[in-house]
């Protein structure tokens, strides 16, 4: 699985979580809510229709003891009878339940025993009306009223139970909701574990890696194990770094081999010597121990006389040339310019001599013949001629101690 899908599937689950949150969230509310209002609704038209129907029977009870005193048929009896059937009829249409239904049904019945019991009293008119009202009507009249008083009770623990179901559902919601918060934050931790070991950890990795190549130590590698993103970009960088130790394995072993070779051809010359780079930096040497140290305490003296000498306008290599006083006073380091086929200057070549015991490097290509009388040391006294450039002379303890010799060609002169 490669990096980027493993990251889009921890972040789809995240998304997931919320969105799955927040529907359910607003599903729970929204269901609470029309429940709530549903059943609010109904038990409120249902407590006010039984509420009317227990004034409608006070005001036909009301009525009929009236129609007995007066000896007539009452006059509002008509008016509380409409009155009931009306609100009968907007508790039928309330019902909810099978037990409502039932209640209503069993009051509906009582109902017609009482209004028959009633119609039946007034129109017998009897010389004791008290008497016979207790007798006949009184006790299906208290019957009824208790009937609705029960289906009024019964609306009222309905309205009740209808709040306490509301607010279970609200809980019961919000503890749905709560769950699922939770199980998205506690799915955080092992995503962000992923993420730090997966993503950041390796590119910390890497960030170590390349920062140890840059201070040098080239054997370090990343892990590339990873079938992913990361893991391609490891081994890419492991294959550049393995391809550069290898370029630079050869470049080293045909550098030595060069060397060998340099060395070998440098003994064929008559006497010891050194072979200087442009940089003033030891390429090959043939010198003695004592003598490579030497050379290697008189580097900047020999960079400082490389300079000087590479300022000169010349028209061969070989009349660059320079001799630098060594530490102990007497041997002097005779540096002798170097040039590529296009004359450009490419290296030194020094050699220590002694110029008490006239002992000189041999002479290069293209350099005058001495006179055999004329030792060194008075040949460097000797006058240059009138259109060669002076000599730079310094005395041992002068920094940097350089003698530069530079001799013109012939040619140069007549021209």
């Amino acid at each position: 699985m490669t990096l980027r899908t493993r990251l889009l599937l921890g972040y789809g689950y995240l998304i997931a979580l919320l969105l799955l949150s927040v529907g359910t969230a607003a599903f729970n509310s929204q269901r609470v809510a029309r429940n709530v209002q549903v059943v609010v609704q109904n038990n409120l038209v249902s407590l006010s229709a039984a509420v009317a129907m227990l004034d409608q029977i006070e005001r036909q009870d009301s009525a009929t003891l009236v129609g007995l005193m007066q000896r007539s048929e009452p006059t509002e009896m008509t008016a509380a009878e409409e009155d009931f059937e009306k609100a009968l009829v907007q508790a039928r249409s309330a019902a909810m339940t099978d037990d409502d239904i039932a209640m209503l049904k069993n009051l509906q019945e009582n109902y017609e025993v009482y209004r028959k019991a009633r119609d039946e009293l007034l129109r017998s008119i009897p010389e004791e009306p008290y008497a016979a009202y207790h007798e006949s009507v009184f006790r299906v009249f208290e019957e009824l009223k208790r009937d609705v008083n029960q289906y009024l009770e019964a609306k009222k623990t309905a309205l009740g139970d209808a709040n306490i179901e509301a607010s279970q559902s609200a809980i019961e919601a919000a503890v749905l909701l709560g769950v699922l918060v939770t199980v998205a934050l506690l799915s955080l931790g092992p995503l962000s574990r992923s993420l730090q070991r997966d993503v950041l950890g390796r590119l910390s990795e890497v960030g170590s890696v390349t920062e140890a190549i840059a201070s040098g130590d080239r054997r370090r590698r990343v892990r590339d194990f990873y079938q992913d993103e990361l893991g391609q970009v490891a081994r890419q960088l492991n294959a550049a770094l393995d391809r550069q130790q290898e370029l630079e394995s050869q470049m080293q072993g045909r550098l030595l081999e060069q060397r060998r070779v340099l060395v070998g051809l440098m003994k064929q010359w008559p006497m010891p010597a050194a072979l200087i780079g442009i940089d003033g930096e030891l390429v090959a040497s043939t010198l003695s121990e004592d003598d490579e140290d030497e050379l290697d305490r008189l580097t900047p003296r020999v960079r400082m006389a490389a300079k000087v000498l590479m300022t000169r306008r010349f028209v061969r290599a070989e009349e660059l040339s320079a001799d630098i006083k060594a530490s102990d006073a007497v041997r002097v380091v005779q540096m002798r310019a170097l040039a590529s086929g296009d004359n450009q200057i490419a290296g030194w070549l020094a050699s220590f001599v002694d110029p008490r015991v006239g002992v000189l490097a041999p002479r290069g290509p293209g350099d005058p013949e001495p006179s055999g009388d004329t030792p060194v040391s008075e040949a460097s006294d000797a006058p240059a001629s009138e259109n060669a450039e002076p000599a730079v002379t310094a005395e041992a303890n002068d920094e940097p101690a350089v003698a530069a010799v530079v001799a013109e060609d012939p040619a140069s002169r007549s021209s």
